[in-house]
């Protein structure tokens, strides 16, 4: 029998270099170097968030 083992989601943090470097974000590369911080690490969804809620901005 397999023994059942707790699995425990990893969450992946990448840095502002990374995410700015990567092909998934090309688009946004501009706009992400503006909102990362240098030093902090994010995960994929929090980039994601980032980029919803600045292109979500009314224009003043």
């Amino acid at each position: 029998m397999a023994k059942a083992e707790d699995k425990q989601e990893v969450t992946q943090g990448y840095t502002k270099s990374q995410i700015t470097e990567s092909k998934k974000f090309a688009e946004n590369q501009d706009v992400l170097n503006g909102l990362l911080e240098d030093g902090k690490t994010y995960t994929i969804e929090e980039v994601e968030n980032i980029i919803k809620t600045f292109l979500g901005k009314e224009v003043k």
